[in-house]
């Protein structure tokens, strides 16, 4: 008792000495007492332990425009990582920095706030009178309200970060946060304190934090404009181009001596001859040339084979690689026709048959060069070595073509439009580039680039986008996503872009793909989608890009809020309006995650900033690569200047390698299970339209064995340096035919279409 009164005497005597708070805990900037508790509104610059709010910082930051690779009160470089941020409190401590010291050994204890619930505790116990704790509520109040400014409220509203500077960090809702934490045993001379370790909070206005997954980058490749094929040197290109009227930049150059390098719609995964996934190599598909139908008559289609390593090791001995590693070409096959496949609906050919820019394109005629008239490839479903599916914007369309020597396979398939239920309605989609609308004689005089709106809507065919990506499931058949819903189209009432199932070809010459059914809506959140990818082993979930044109004309801060989400959803799980209604968006390609410093730019995030970032492959559980599509020469979204030191990098078609810390594309894996659960063809049988169907003839059908799969680790190889290896998968030569009539509705009502003869496998 006398104990507690004598406490009590000296605690009221230091509350009433005026001087409540100790000297140190007030900003050096703005000279107010810190906010209590006070290691969650100031921050201790490392390099010389002094304490400085968080409305200081956002201020110096936000309003002065101060530069944020300082610190805001004795303006010395951040430090550019955790080693470098211990040394400078080392340095400190070792001088007998006390506030190094206490930095490091433990956070700062807050006399006043704990001597408010020690008179709380007396006034409990019975030791203190109600007047007596209600003048400690009021001083504490009174000091509280001293404390306050409007950029500290700025900064408790916006939240409180602390960086890999050991800074706090503010920023708005749609970027990562840091969070600093504590743990045992860090050594500073004979003494032992607490090191700083970063654990990372994601908080995305967007995304939603419980749908973020920690990631880091892995590196960056280009593939130089400067490289052209030898199949495509020599040949004139960009005669359309219309210099003065570019998006992006100008092009001084044009008309092109050579076919020049436009980026790329799509990337798939490469099989040898047996096929078997070659880890680091990729089947990738051109655009259609210069962006449209208008300008890209004279641009020769092809996909190209191309390696794409990045060396990576965790920093394993400290070991670092260039910024930008170049990506090699191992082979071009132009897209071409021999067999006369594509025909269009009013007797119009292709391209090459009624016009070319001069002689040097004469080879290009008697191959039957598919060119970005004729066709706007987006879409490609990479089965084996010498068949894919290929996807058109311009019709719609799809048709079949062997991948490394570019022969086109089959006639194209009109994309079938659908009735309120998702049930084919006999129409078919259309847009204003296709040939089907021109007349003959402006066909044949090549003065038929594309047509008005209006003849669309004239027209019996229903105006749509057309394909943005393909997703070859592990089952063989193929999930062919639209574009988008907005713009010059028909179906902007839709909730979402289509998204349709389809069958391919058994892979011989003129065995067509077919349209099984309407897969549902995906609804996008952030504009349109960029691509699609298959996700290894699964039948019922795909991995998708989504953009919103980031930055359209704005600069930064601006309406184009940067926004490529890299999304998975669910295809078989719809509402009653037929949506999608798993879907999860786990990464945003302007945030990401740079732990390693892969880039060596001593900041610890990257922004894979693009308008067009149209290629994506998922290479195992782990990783995937994201591609550009640079409509070259319109590259320059940000109209900065040729000098910038990566200047022709970005300019470059660009691949950025990114790896998840868990195994986020696994179907064992929780992301996946909370969709839902991994179902077989039996139990979601695919079923045929018959209003969709197109003649066929009937194909060979040859029994083929179950195919062997060989699995691989998924992450970054330390050995060799590779990064993201893909799983090695023998599959098998041909595609089951799943359009024999007599046979298919038998498979169904048995149950029999999963893996029949084991055929439909995912090489992935």
């Amino acid at each position: 008792m006398t104990n507690l009164a004598a406490d009590l005497k000296l605690e009221r005597a230091l509350m009433a000495s005026g001087q409540e708070r100790p000297d140190g805990e007030g900003c050096l900037i703005c000279y107010l007492y810190i906010g209590l508790p006070v290691e969650r509104n100031a921050r201790i610059n490392v390099c010389c332990t002094k304490l400085v709010c968080n409305g200081c910082i956002l201020a110096t930051r936000h309003q002065r425009g101060m530069l944020s690779d300082k610190y805001p009160f004795c303006r010395t470089n951040l430090a550019v990582d955790e080693p470098s941020l211990l040394a400078m409190i080392r340095k400190r401590a070792d001088k007998g920095d006390t506030g190094a010291i206490s930095f490091l050994g433990s956070l700062y204890e807050e006399e006043n706030f704990r001597s408010l619930n020690f008179i709380k505790e007396m006034f409990k116990e019975g030791y203190t009178t109600k007047t007596q704790y209600a003048e400690a509520l009021i001083g504490y109040h009174d000091a509280m309200e001293e404390m306050k400014s409007a950029w500290r409220e700025e900064a408790k509203r916006l939240g409180r970060l602390v960086n890999k500077h050991g800074q706090v960090e503010i920023h708005s809702p749609s970027f990562l946060f840091y969070e600093l934490t504590c743990e045992p045993s860090l050594s500073i001379g004979k003494m032992k304190f607490a090191p700083v370790s970063l654990s990372v909070l994601f908080a995305s206005s967007a995304l939603g934090q419980e749908d973020k997954k920690e990631h880091y980058l892995v590196g960056l490749l280009n593939y130089p404009n400067s490289y052209i094929p030898e199949v495509l040197q020599g040949v004139s290109s960009g005669n359309a181009i219309p210099v003065g009227d570019q998006m992006w930049s100008s092009a001084p150059n044009v008309p092109f001596t050579d076919v020049p390098g436009v980026g790329f719609s799509d990337m798939e995964l490469y099989y040898d001859a047996d096929g078997n996934v070659v880890k680091g190599e990729y089947f990738c598909l051109s655009d259609n040339g210069f962006g449209s139908s208008d300008n890209s008559a004279d641009y020769p289609l092809n996909i190209q084979h191309l390696k794409i390593q990045k060396p990576f090791t965790y920093r394993h001995a400290e070991t670092t690689f260039e910024k930008y590693t170049e990506v090699t070409n191992i082979g071009t096959a132009l897209i071409h026709d021999p067999d006369q496949y594509i025909k269009w609906e009013n007797g119009a050919d292709i391209q090459v048959t009624y016009g070319v820019p001069d002689e040097t394109w004469d080879e290009y005629v008697n191959l039957r060069v598919l060119t970005g008239r004729d066709f706007d490839p987006e879409g490609l479903a990479v089965i084996s070595q010498e068949c894919a599916v290929l996807g058109d914007e311009m019709m719609p369309a799809i048709f079949m073509v062997n991948p490394t020597t570019g022969v086109v396979l089959s006639p194209f398939v009109r994309t079938p439009d659908i009735d309120e239920k998702g049930a084919f309605n006999g129409k078919f989609l259309s847009t204003r580039s296709d040939k089907v609308h021109c007349s003959m004689e402006a066909v044949e005089a090549d003065t038929c680039s594309s047509v008005e709106s209006s003849v669309v809507d004239d027209s019996e065919y229903t105006k749509s986008g057309g394909y943005e990506g393909f997703s070859l499931l592990a089952d063989g058949t193929i999930a062919a996503f639209l574009e988008k819903k907005s713009g010059d189209t028909d179906l902007s009432g839709e909730p979402g872009v289509r998204v349709y199932h389809v069958v391919p070809g058994d892979c011989s010459s003129g065995s067509e793909p077919e349209f099984a059914k309407f897969f549902g809506f995906y609804k996008v959140g952030a504009g349109n989608i960029a691509d699609v990818s298959t996700i290894p082993g699964s039948s019922r979930f795909v991995a998708v890009i989504e953009r919103n044109g980031f930055p359209s004309g704005h600069m930064w801060p601006g309406a184009g809020n940067p926004a490529n989400h890299l999304c998975v959803v669910d295809l078989l799980d719809v509402d009653e309006d037929m949506v999608f209604k798993n879907k999860k968006c786990i990464l945003n390609y302007h945030n990401i995650d740079d732990p390693w410093d892969a880039d060596g730019n001593g900041i610890f995030k990257y922004g894979h900033t693009q308008v067009t970032n149209e290629a994506l492959v998922v290479v195992d559980d782990y990783c995937f690569i994201a591609g550009t599509d640079t409509n070259y020469p319109w590259t320059n979204q940000f109209a900065i200047s040729d000098s910038a030191e990566f200047f022709q990098e970005v300019s470059d078609a660009r691949f950025m390698v990114v790896c998840f810390v868990e195994p986020v594309f696994s179907t064992d894996y929780t992301l996946l299970k909370e969709l839902g659960p991994e179902i077989s063809a039996e139990e979601a049988p695919v079923e045929e339209t018959e209003d969709a169907k197109a003649p066929v003839s009937e194909p060979a059908s040859e029994p083929v064995s179950e195919p062997e799969v060989e699995e691989v680790a998924g992450v970054p190889d330390t050995e060799t340096g590779e990064a993201a290896p893909a799983p090695s998968v023998s599959r098998a030569g041909n595609v089951r035919n799943l359009r024999e009539e007599s046979t298919y509705s038998m498979s169904l009502a048995a149950g029999g279409l999963l893996l029949a003869a084991g055929g439909f496998f995912l090489a992935n």
